[in-house]
């Protein structure tokens, strides 16, 4: 053979070595190799990095977080993260991996798992590791919808991550941004604008629901902590209590909506109720706050157990008024501090 021959074959040999690493799937198995992946993307200054390639009928892809909480990808949202066909995974504190196939139903969530709305998991490999404080996440899908739960995931696709700083599967995300997985030709630049736009659809919607809530559970709380001292230390005006009953209702009023507004919050963010302390104490003390107006009521329509109905309505009363600061307490400290 002669050296031109011998060029040729060396030539033939590297062009379909790096044509077989170029269309070789990727191996599924949590650990990210470099050249694994036809694409990559780096988002929010690097916490964030997203790698995928194509074949004719499937996707694989992997998202490497900063984060020893779960990670999740999701294909196709509609509205924010409403709609998503998402893959979401993580490594408990015993080192059990789940990486599973989920469905945003709304949107801020939830996003429970195809299975339990009746659909299928269509995850045909999965792999999560976490190690030094980052959790990687592998999953080859097909390209193809499989039931109502999934969206087609073709090159071009819209995708939105997220990930959260704990493992359990209903924490609010810490992070979330969009991309777009591109074919190799074009890239799979990050879409800032669109990132932006999540923001400020995120913080307009959930504002809407943050606002009312926090100012009427502030001014019941207001407004039954001046009925409570008018009735202490306005005992020589008589008509005292033509101003300490209507407080004492509207105090009341003011309380349900509060809840109401934060009942609709969590429905559109986590969907997860009475998960953290703040809810449990919102409840105990709207049952407070409407027990003491019908017990002052009480005191007109049952003479005979005014004296009574009096003491118990005392307490009753200071007893709200202490759970509704401890509730507005808490309610800060959920915002400063989510968990």
């Amino acid at each position: 053979m002669n050296d031109r021959a011998v060029r040729r074959t060396v030539i033939l040999l590297a062009f379909m070595t790096a044509a077989a690493a170029v269309f070789a799937e990727p191996v599924i198995d949590g650990i990210v190799s470099p050249g694994e992946y036809a694409s990559t993307g780096t988002y929010a200054d690097g916490r964030v990095r997203l790698f995928w390639s194509f074949t004719e009928t499937a996707i694989s892809a992997a998202a490497q977080v900063k984060t020893a909480g779960w990670v999740a990808v999701g294909f196709d949202p509609q509205d924010v993260m409403g709609g998503a066909d998402m893959a979401i995974g993580w490594v408990d504190g015993g080192g059990a991996v789940q990486v599973l196939d989920c469905f945003a139903t709304g949107t801020y969530g939830p996003h429970p798992a195809d299975t339990s709305l009746g659909g299928t998991d269509n995850l045909t490999a999965r792999a999560a590791v976490e190690k030094d404080g980052v959790t990687t996440m592998e999953f080859s899908r097909p390209i193809k919808a499989g039931d109502a739960f999934d969206k087609d995931a073709p090159p071009g696709v819209s995708v939105i991550w997220s990930y959260a700083n704990s493992d359990d599967f209903g924490e609010v995300h810490a992070e979330a941004g969009y991309a777009v997985f591109s074919s190799p030709e074009s890239g799979g630049a990050d879409s800032s604008i669109r990132t932006k736009a999540l923001s400020r659809a995120a913080r307009a919607r959930f504002l809407g629901f943050l606002l009312p809530h926090t100012v009427s559970l502030s001014l019941s709380f207001l407004g039954m902590l001046t009925g409570m001292l008018i009735a202490r230390y306005a005992k020589k005006n008589k008509n005292r209590l033509k101003i300490h009953r209507p407080l004492g209702y509207v105090s009341a009023g003011l309380a349900v909506v509060g809840l109401s507004m934060g009942i609709r919050m969590v429905t559109v963010t986590t969907g997860i109720h009475l998960r953290v302390p703040h809810s449990y104490l919102s409840v105990i003390t709207l049952l407070a706050v409407i027990a003491a107006p019908v017990l002052g009521r009480g005191m007109t329509a049952w003479k005979k157990s005014a004296q009574t109905i009096r003491k118990v309505h005392r307490i009753i009363g200071r007893i709200a008024i202490l759970l509704m600061l401890l509730t507005v307490l808490s309610g800060f400290m959920q915002l400063l501090w989510p968990f």
